[in-house]
Formats: structure tokens, sequence, C-alpha cells
């Protein structure tokens, strides 16, 4: 039991971590963990068993080990350096999305990571629910926009991305978005869905790093903190080219339940893209190298609009199904328009009290000899070519 139990019986020790302070760190000391030895305690219960037990009950402490926190204050004091930062807007995204992207970024913000530790934007973020934080917003799944617990996470892990390659520390696992985001360019997104699309990365370097992460004026900010090691005279540069495009078909449901003229986009167009990132080196101007530096290919997904056909006879049907057929946006729309305006002049004439005063004046006129004895009095009177 003790081997399986162990990690559960295991006091992980909290390391030892900064606080970003205006321009400078302070030092966050961590907690000392205990770890269950657990040859040593196997030994030790055995020897009470066989040398001590009396039968009645008993506790046995077992044997531990103390765990020190990583990360001296000597070694944090160090981290100085801006290695790489990025920045990307969310200022349109609604109440939901806005807060999904500051509550994430906060739980990254802060994160102390050390040489050869990977570190997963998953993880970090999760659980990824209402208790934690998130509300419902879009998210991609399956070529659609749907609401979703956490839509808009995708945008810290993307704006976390750029911070990190920039810092130059190793990607681990990447995965673009399915459609084409609007806040990056095409090959400079990073991904998160569940557990099986994630953002990795691992400190390459000998040196601990800090992720400082905010949000400010509809701007999320993350900056990568470490020792500075390159040369002063090397730069590095990154470059979006894509290869090729897929335009987007327009999807028309027809929806019996709206009137007629009812035409509503549910879902906007998205390119289908294929791209690539290029990661250029230079020192002193002069280019050293000049990569490929990820692959990445999104989905063409329709517009999808939901067109009223209530009130619309089997002919106008038969013509939005027709235009719907040929892809024709505008033909669809322009009948639909034109249907409904017929409609709504066939409800006012309908409806109208001096429309319908008028046609039972004219009943009368019919019914009435006097009105038509005098109607045809009348008539041999007006010059020829005249209706009354």
């Amino acid at each position: 039991m003790i081997y399986d139990k162990s990690d559960e019986l295991n006091i992980k020790a909290v390391d030892n971590s900064l606080q970003r302070n205006g321009d400078s760190f302070d030092f966050v000391p961590g907690q000392e963990g205990k770890e269950v030895d657990v040859v040593k305690s196997v030994y030790a219960i055995n020897d009470f068993l066989q040398n001590s037990w009396d039968g009645s009950a008993n506790e046995i402490e077992l044997v531990t080990n103390t765990v020190q926190p990583r990360g001296s204050k000597e070694e944090l004091s160090k981290i100085k350096d801006n290695l790489g930062g990025f920045s990307t807007d969310f200022s349109s995204s609604a109440a939901g999305r806005a807060t999904n992207v500051k509550n994430a970024c906060s739980l990254i913000n802060g994160s102390v990571i050390y040489p050869g530790e990977q570190f997963s934007v998953y993880e970090a973020i999760s659980p990824i629910t209402t208790d934690n934080g998130y509300q419902i917003a879009g998210a991609y799944e399956n070529g659609q926009v749907v609401d979703s617990v956490g839509g808009g996470v995708c945008q810290v892990a993307t704006t976390l991305y750029n911070a990190v390659i920039r810092a130059e520390l190793d990607i681990v696992q990447r995965y673009n978005h399915s459609m084409i985001v609007s806040y990056v360019k095409p090959s400079d997104d990073a991904a998160i869905a569940g557990t099986y699309k994630d953002l990795k990365f691992k400190n390459n370097l000998d040196n601990p790093v800090y992720i400082e992460g905010y949000c400010s004026g509809g701007v999320i900010t993350f900056n990568v903190y470490g020792v500075e090691t390159r040369p002063a005279n090397r730069e590095i540069s990154f470059r979006s080219e894509t290869l090729s495009e897929e335009d987007p078909v327009t999807q028309f449901n027809f929806d019996a339940g709206q009137p007629v003229g009812y035409f509503n986009t549910e879902q906007s167009a998205h390119k289908g893209v294929t791209a690539r990132l290029w990661k250029t080196v230079t020192v002193d101007g002069t280019v050293q190298s000049d990569e490929v530096f990820n692959n990445s290919k999104y989905k063409s997904s329709p517009k999808i609009v939901t067109v009223g056909t209530a009130g619309a006879s089997a002919e106008v049907v038969a013509q939005l199904q027709a235009a719907a057929a040929a892809n024709d946006e505008g033909s669809v729309k322009s009948i639909a328009a034109s249907a409904a305006a017929a409609a709504q002049a066939a409800q006012t004439q309908t409806t109208d009290p001096n429309a319908a005063g008028q046609t039972q004046g004219a009943q009368t006129q019919t019914t009435d000899p006097n009105a038509a004895g005098q109607a045809q009095g009348t008539q041999t009177q007006q010059p020829a070519g005249q209706t009354q």
C-alpha cells in the first residue's frame, strides 16, 4: 500500500519564487516538503510487527526525507533581463471572453521555470471551469464557433508562445488552431484544447526564468525574464508566410420558423490557409540563418446564414434554394427581401382601414341599384377616356 500511496502521502515542497514589483523583483521564500522513504518505512513497519506489536491498535510514523525548495535567493536574484516579450489585443472581445483571457493570464503570471523544467500551459490554467473563474464564451469546435467554458484562453497561449520563442526556450509541443484567428498572423498562434492540444516548452537555459503576464486596456502581454547570455549584436525575428488560401463557401439554413425576409449571419466565414513561420538570426545586421520554424494548416469554415421562409410561396422557396445551391448570397438576400416586401404590402392592403372602406364603398355601389344608376348616368356625361 505504501508503494501505491506514496505520492499521496508526500508533501510537495513549495519552491522559492519571485514577485514582480515595478521594475524589480521581490524574493518570495518557499516551504520545505516531505517525501516518504518507502523502503525504510516498509522495514520500520515489518520491524514493529515482528518485535513490538502487541496486537492492539497502533500508529507507526513513516520515515520521511526533507525536500528543500528550489531556487536560492542568490540564484533568483540574477533574474533581471527581459529575454522576450509579446502582446496581443483582445479589446473587441465580449465580456465573458475578456474575463477568461484575464483569468488564465493571472494563473500563469509569476511562474518560475527552473533549468531543464517543462511548463504546460494547460496544467497552469486548469481546471477550466466556472469554479476556477472562467465564463462561457466563443471557441472553435469541429469547424464552428460554439459557446464553451473558457473560450478565449487560446489567445493567452498564443501570446505566451510568441514571448517564449523570442526568449528562445525550447518548444516541446505546439498546435495551430483548426481555423484562422484574427489576433495574430498565420503560424503565430498556439491552441489549447483539453489535454490533446497544449502548449509546452522547456527551460533550456542555465538559469531560472520568470514569466510575467498582465492585461491592461484590452491588451495582454507576456514577458520572459532571466539572465541574458546572447550577444548584444545578435538579433532574432519571425515572419509569417502564407503558402496557399482556400476561399470559404456560404452555408444557408432555411428556417420555416422565421418570417420570409429574415436573413441572419450565425457564423462568419474563415478562409482556409496553409502557412509557415520563419526564424531569422542576424549578427551585426548580417543574416546568419533563415529557417522554417513551424508549419500550420487551417481549415476553411463556411459563413452560416439563416434564411426565414415562413409565409413564402413554394415558388419563392424554390428560388431561394436555387440561389443557395449556386452559392449566390446576393441573390438569396435579394429574393428574400423582395418576398418580404411583397408580403408586407399584401398585409398592409388587408389591414388598412381606408383601403377596407374604399373596398366596402365599391361593393355598395355595385349592389345599390340607385347608385348603379347614378354611376351609369354620370358616365354618359364624362368625356371619353376618363373613369370615375
